[in-house]
């Protein structure tokens, strides 16, 4: 495949992936409102916080994340010899993790009374047993968030990135729309049967899409098949990682429980708000680079450094383009954009302010957190799995230390301003691995220090330019708000950011900018709608 046809598939993929991100994390943000509406920061939200993060936890602990990494250079290994193969080595793997992890989901539904009062000792009795009711109906989620990572592997192996998303899209809609029908009949445990419902529908979608791909389910598990004894032995050093990385959620759990009542909440709304849009701006690239540095790693690392590099660079490039604006708007105007979502029913002036500083904490990371989902993907692709836990795990010390220093003196605010701190820590080992050991990245840091210059250039213009209009929003608001005229100035800033900021990029000759505008086909939307305006007769004629 040509250099040209490649591109124009990878912009293709990043489009779409980003355009059902979009809508994901619209109905995710919904849903965060109506979380905040109806249980504001009180001990209930709290308590399901508690739950889904145990589930998280649990789920974590199966290696999940490192499952797609580790599985998806194998499977693309094996398919290029023999794609029989590489389906039947699919099948023996699920049939392997649902005996596996079906077994321990069951015992943790049994014991979970004995559980949680070590993972949040900070509740109170009754909030326990609401934490142990909540958690033992999203407990299945666990075994279906396995298979549904699994599924969505082998759809990215074989380029199949829109069926994933939506797959994801059409359980955020069944998310949604069982909140809304249920909340007020049976409050919080609304929220935990939306999440096992969702999870269920995106696991059959999944299976669905595979199966159409060429995906079978076999009987019995071949032991021997040498890449599922490979992809074994490949996982053994993330288990000793994912215990000591689920230690670090227990603690920093276990110490918000400990602080004054509404915290946690304050702490996982803004960590979720940011979440959504590291998904939306960053998630979308590393998706796509995954395949193409396996594909380079395949051909050999010593003919590809530069192909490699170029990918990266390229990459890194987009990815502050598109973060740097998003986190300035985010940190300069956290208020605006806090109280345009949350703040209505119980979720008051108070909890705003809090979510706010939370928020803008969490946003000072945001690029650091894309770039190191890129680093991560080239190091799995490279086979370099015990190198990639080793990093891991040096990051896991940086923010035990962190933790350990800011919570008593900052309580909340110090447990999110780990996650910024420990990122960049963690993402400045893996660039001085992959620069010493992989590839001379002495390039990417020239192009990529011209390109940060520039970005940084056209978002301060940004924020001087926003920070005017919002003078004269304070000026004119005649006492008093409602969250429609919150909702209409937020709106209003980010996207009068948004245009500053691109005009900004054009002037300082960003050519970040042109890449933009051609993955996200704004040049043919501006070409329909100039056609458009022809068939009207608004243009001139000869």
């Amino acid at each position: 495949m040509n250099n040209s046809s490649s591109y124009k598939k990878a912009a293709y993929s990043v489009r779409a992936i980003f355009c059902f991100k979009v809508v994901g994390n619209v109905l995710g943000f919904f849903r965060q409102i109506l979380y905040a509406f109806f249980f504001g920061t009180g001990v209930r939200i709290e308590a399901l916080f508690a739950a889904s993060t145990m589930t998280t936890v649990s789920t974590k602990l199966f290696q999940i994340g490192a499952l797609s990494n580790v599985f998806l250079p194998i499977f693309m290994e094996v398919k290029e010899r023999d794609p029989r193969s590489a389906w039947r080595l699919t099948s023996n793997l699920l049939t392997l993790l649902f005996l596996l992890v079906g077994s321990v989901s069951a015992l943790l539904f049994w014991f979970a009374p004995a559980i949680v009062p070590w993972f949040v000792p900070g509740f109170g009795s009754t909030q326990r047993e609401i934490v142990v009711f909540l958690f033992r109906i999203i407990t299945p989620t666990i075994l279906l968030d396995i298979v549904s990572t699994l599924m969505a592997t082998v759809l990215h192996a074989n380029r199949r990135f829109v069926p994933v998303e939506n797959a994801s899209l059409f359980g955020n809609i069944l998310m949604l729309f069982l909140l809304v029908a249920f909340v007020r009949k049976i409050g919080v445990a609304a929220i935990a049967i939306s999440l096992l419902s969702a999870s269920l529908v995106q696991t059959l979608v999944l299976t669905v899409y595979a199966w159409r791909e060429g995906f079978r389910f076999h009987t019995g598990i071949s032991l021997k098949q040498k890449e599922i004894l490979f992809l074994l032995r490949s996982l053994l050093p993330f288990f000793g990682y994912m215990i000591l990385l689920q230690l670090q959620v227990w603690l920093a759990t276990a110490v918000l429980s400990l602080l004054p009542q509404g915290s946690m909440a304050v702490v996982r709304y803004g960590s979720n708000l940011f979440t959504q849009l590291v998904a939306l701006l960053t998630i979308p690239f590393s998706i796509v680079v995954f395949p193409n540095f396996s594909e380079l790693a395949l051909s050999g690392i010593e003919q590809a450094k530069e192909q490699l590099v170029g990918v990266l660079r390229k990459s890194l490039q987009m990815l502050l383009f598109l973060t740097i604006p998003a986190m300035v708007l985010m940190i300069a105007f956290r208020v605006p954009v806090i109280e345009a979502i949350y703040q209505r029913g119980h979720f008051d002036r108070t909890s705003v302010l809090m979510t706010s500083s939370v928020f803008a904490i969490f946003s000072a990371g945001f690029f650091v957190e894309g770039a190191i989902l890129i680093f991560k993907k080239l190091l799995f692709a490279l086979k370099r799995n015990f190198t990639a836990v080793a990093l891991m795990a040096c990051g896991l010390v940086v923010y035990l230390f962190f933790l350990f220093i800011l919570v008593r003196p900052f309580g909340y605010l110090g447990i999110a301003a780990v996650s910024p701190l420990t990122t960049t820590v963690y993402l400045g080992m893996m660039v001085w691995y992959v620069h010493a050991k992989v590839a001379d990245l002495s390039s990417l840091f020239r192009y990529f220090g011209k390109c940060l210059m520039k970005t940084i250039g056209a978002a301060i213009v940004m924020v001087m330019g926003c920070g005017g209009l919002n003078v004269l929003f304070e000026t004119f608001r005649m006492g008093g708000t409602s969250p429609l005229i919150s909702i209409f100035q937020a709106a209003t800033l980010c996207l009068f950011g948004l245009a500053i900021y691109l005009v900004a990029s054009w002037i300082f000759g960003v050519e970040e900018l042109k890449i933009a505008w051609s993955v996200y086909g704004i040049n043919r939307f501006w070409g329909r709608l100039t056609r458009s305006a022809a068939i009207l007769g608004f243009e001139e004629k000869d």
